[in-house]
């Protein structure tokens, strides 16, 4: 839901940490390593798709939406 709002603007994609269960065994021990783990992903992620691409994919849907 967090990038509900995004998918009438752009392509995207939804990265997100889990870090428990969220019953009774829930508890803080590893948000930090859930917080790192997902950064280092989403960066890895981000230095595999090309700017020209993500530039070019903008503009085309500023196009289609002004026309």
């Amino acid at each position: 839901m967090e990038a509900a709002g995004l998918m009438n603007s752009f392509p995207y994609l939804v990265i997100r940490g889990i870090c428990n269960y969220t019953d009774s065994h829930k508890n803080k021990r590893w948000q930090p390593y859930a917080t790192a783990a997902i950064a280092t992903y989403a960066k890895e992620v981000l230095l595999v798709i090309p700017l020209a691409e993500v530039i070019n994919t903008y503009v085309e849907r500023m196009v289609t939406v002004l026309a």
